[in-house]
């Protein structure tokens, strides 16, 4: 089947004609209506129509963006918190084998639990001066230090002293040191003894768990390369064979 199809005839020229005289009409209303606050452009001109785009709203995405903004900016703010305090609290869990040992043999020289503290706090600011780096243990060793020279009390700074760092090595210690201010008898070296052996097996423990980690890590990258070696071996074995 045929369907005829007839076009009637136009003269070009006459037809661009019509859309300059409608582009020119639109910029003269433009120009004239520049001092006014708005100005309508007509649906059609001679025979010419005028067809409008119609502007996307914005104002659902706007409102989208308004309500979104805070609850992105608190979550990236509890985030970045969340990991400040797990490298706080690594920091921590790193640094309490040396801390117990040191605490150990200033006591088995003969210092006291003040005193002990004190010197930690003394060499600590020593080193700083010196351009060592900050050391988040040593850093609540002289809060807990100043505490001391500041008439507190020594069960209520080391219990306030637990309660900052909240971690279970530290309450752990704290509430041996405690104790042996409630009993006041000796053994404490002794005590302390234990303390660093068990403090360093779990660091001997947490550094394997690291280990670990890392091994599982690197498994991946090293699977890309086994395959990256077999395709440089195999793609141009398989290519002589096809020739």
């Amino acid at each position: 089947d045929w369907i005829e199809v007839i076009v009637p005839a136009y003269d070009r020229e006459e037809v661009e004609g019509m859309f300059y005289a409608a582009e020119k009409h639109i910029k003269s209303l433009e120009e004239n209506g520049r001092e006014e606050a708005m100005f309508s452009v007509p649906s059609s001109y001679g025979e010419v129509q005028i067809l409008k785009e119609k502007r996307k709203k914005k104002g659902p995405i706007l409102a989208i963006l308004v309500i979104s903004a805070p609850i992105v900016f608190f979550v990236a703010r509890r985030k970045s918190e969340e990991n400040r305090k797990k490298k706080w609290e690594s920091a921590l869990l790193a640094g309490y084998p040396q801390l117990i040992t040191k605490l150990t043999l200033y006591v088995g020289a003969g210092l006291s639990l003040r005193s002990t503290w004190e010197r930690l706090a003394q060499e600590y600011r020593e080193r700083r001066k010196k351009g060592e780096g900050r050391d988040e243990v040593y850093e609540e060793i002289k809060r807990l230090a100043g505490e001391l020279q500041n008439g507190t009390p020594e069960a209520r700074a080391y219990e306030a002293f637990g309660r900052r760092i909240s971690l279970r090595p530290y309450a752990r210690c704290m509430s041996l040191l405690i104790g042996q201010l409630e009993k006041g008898s000796g053994g404490l070296r002794e005590k302390l003894s234990e303390e660093v052996l068990l403090a360093w097996d779990k660091e001997r423990r947490r550094a394997e768990e690291k280990g670990a980690e890392a091994a599982t890590k690197l498994l991946f990258p090293m699977m890309g390369m086994l395959f990256l070696v077999l395709a440089l071996v195999m793609i141009p074995a398989l290519l002589q064979m096809s020739f």
